[in-house]
């Protein structure tokens, strides 16, 4: 998948020093974004991309202002690409873990990441896995299981055995590459059925696909 790296925020020394990981470590092409702001930048002009990963950097940013802000994220969808948005620079005394993931954001990178997490982070999220530690994804979890989100009283929708599996496996934070070897499949294949769950559930990334799937086992009275 084609992908561009767009960095946007406050500081130009980090934003230069990101572009400089994503070109010359990662090999992706990547821009540098004037705006300071996910709510002020324009991703218009960048069509031939399959895919545009955004890297906002919150240093400067106020831990209410980082929340306030957090809701563009829920804008930035598009039918023909896939967006993907990973915060950096924040401060793991925050919090904000909770919300980004209800907002939509694929991951964080805290303050005092190394270079190496963090090209490991960008490699994940353009995979389409989630970047949090495993504690936040299950906390998550639980408090959705008790205030699920998703309206609605169709029937869930049905999966073949190896979906299931493989929702199963998400439902458990693992990565693509660790499913595959679970299952004795390639990783390509893998993606291919997690499309395939996207499309069933109508939804467009792991976490509304987890959150669709607890509540509605929880509707049914099942789990997984």
């Amino acid at each position: 998948m084609e992908t561009c790296v767009y960095v946007f925020g406050p500081c130009k020394f980090y934003k230069n020093s990101i572009q400089y990981i994503v070109k010359n470590d990662i090999g992706l092409p990547c821009e540098v974004s004037e705006g300071t702001c996910i709510k002020n930048v324009d991703l218009g002009g960048k069509n031939h991309f399959q895919s545009i990963l955004c890297l906002w950097d919150c240093w400067e940013y106020t831990i209410d202002s980082l929340m306030s802000n957090l809701s563009y994220c829920q804008n930035y969808t598009c039918e023909t690409q896939k967006i993907f948005i990973v915060v950096y620079n924040v401060r793991r005394s925050s919090g904000i873990e909770e919300q980004a993931l209800e907002m939509n954001v694929d991951g964080i990178f805290y303050e005092d990441d190394s270079i190496d997490i963090i090209k490991k982070g960008i490699k994940a999220v353009i995979n389409g896995e989630l970047w949090y530690s495993r504690k936040v994804l299950a906390n998550f979890v639980q408090r959705t299981k008790k205030n699920p989100p998703i309206p609605g009283e169709e029937k869930m929708p049905k999966l073949t055995s190896r979906e299931n599996e493989v929702l199963t496996m998400m439902c458990q934070g693992l990565s693509n590459n660790n499913m595959a070897k679970k299952l004795y499949i390639s990783t390509s294949t893998v993606k291919k059925h997690i499309y395939s769950i996207y499309q069933k559930f109508n939804v467009t990334n792991r976490t509304q696909a987890v959150l669709y799937s607890i509540y509605k086992h929880k509707n049914n009275n099942s789990i997984l």
